[in-house]
């Protein structure tokens, strides 16, 4: 697991979502393309992985940022893969305008990554806290999403402060986690 594996200089952005629209994609390029004219040093490239309808529209839509050779759409991968994608990014985004959970925020902190979540998401209730293993923005907000993206690509130290908080909170996502908050409602109904 991050910071482990990949050096934090060949790190990448990666999106794990079906590409409709709650998945608020079309946001997250305008703010790829904010990161992208903010940084003079170092662009990471943006995975975006999986499929959908609205993925034609997405290409088109990067190029018209003037985006389309920095993201990377791979289509639908298995989870295999998406694995070996988030073993090698800097950090997951998760930019849903509705999101119930996003089991990917598990996964992904598993793997030691902070995770750019919209605080839409029901996973940023117990998993994700600001500057600690992650980032919180708004869904409308592509410029608070690039400043995240910014401040991970220039400081490597908070990068790994997070990986490391990351894997922690991921715990709470295991299924002893699960089977235990299953138990206390059991309780809590029988009282």
């Amino acid at each position: 697991p991050a910071p482990e594996g990949t050096a934090y200089e060949h790190r990448h952005f990666t999106i794990v979502a079906r590409l409709v629209p709650k998945k608020n994609l079309f946001m997250a390029l305008e703010a790829y393309a904010i990161y992208k004219s903010s940084n003079n040093e170092v662009i990471r490239p943006l995975y975006i992985c999986g499929s959908g309808p609205l993925e034609e529209e997405l290409k088109n839509k990067a190029i018209d940022l003037n985006i389309e050779n920095d993201v990377i759409f791979t289509g639908f991968i298995q989870t295999e893969k998406v694995s070996q994608y988030l073993g090698t990014s800097l950090a997951l985004i998760l930019p849903s305008t509705e999101e119930q959970f996003g089991n990917v925020v598990i996964e992904a902190q598993a793997l030691g990554l902070p995770v750019l979540i919209s605080d839409v998401c029901g996973a940023r209730d117990n998993v994700v806290k600001t500057t600690v293993n992650g980032f919180i923005f708004e869904p409308d907000n592509p410029a608070g999403l690039a400043w995240f993206m910014k401040l991970l690509n220039d400081n490597n130290e908070l990068w790994k402060s997070m990986c490391i908080q990351a894997q922690q909170f991921s715990l709470k996502g295991d299924v002893v986690m699960f089977s235990r908050a299953v138990q206390d409602l059991i309780n809590l109904d029988s009282k």
